[in-house]
């Protein structure tokens, strides 16, 4: 389990983990704390929200691990807003290590309800993912968190 990790890594919860624990167990590189520097400024943020930041990436590799069964750790995550007509932004894109050494970008929607067009979408945040200059073989999950029984199509093949 994702909360097993977090005991093991560091004897506690994500939530609970100290600045200096936060530093240790999320290192960051240099194009991570060039954005999340940049987002503080931006937004106006004290040193507190930057190390909540921290601890939603630590917790984003845990829920990778424990949910989609990839041992990867985070190593930055990425930006996810394309221009379009719509505006659209996926939910999560992270640049992540496998414990093989394998790196990969996982891409993760996080779905409430029974959303018919999901499958066209998929392909599309693959394209701007490509076209965003990242050459990593991509990974994309779905998480359906619905109340509602899933009855989506799971792929192109079932859109009528």
């Amino acid at each position: 389990m994702a909360r097993e990790r977090q005991l093991d890594r560091a004897g506690k919860p994500n939530q609970l983990l100290t600045p200096s624990e936060i530093d240790r167990t999320c290192p960051l590189g240099e194009a991570a704390r060039r954005l999340i520097s940049w987002a503080l400024e931006q937004l106006k943020l004290c040193a507190p929200a930057y190390h909540r930041v921290l601890k939603v990436a630590r917790t984003i590799a845990d829920l990778a691990r424990h949910l989609l069964g990839l041992d990867g750790e985070a190593i930055e995550l990425l930006e996810t807003q394309n221009q379009r007509i719509e505006d659209r932004r996926a939910d999560l894109v992270a640049h992540m290590r496998g414990a093989d050494g394998e790196e990969f970008l996982l891409h993760v929607e996080v779905a409430n309800n029974n959303t018919t067009d999901m499958p066209l979408r998929m392909p599309r945040y693959y394209m701007d993912i490509r076209l965003a200059d990242h050459q990593e073989p991509i990974r994309q999950f779905l998480i359906y968190i619905g109340s509602d029984r899933l009855t989506m199509p799971a792929g192109l093949d079932e859109i009528a």
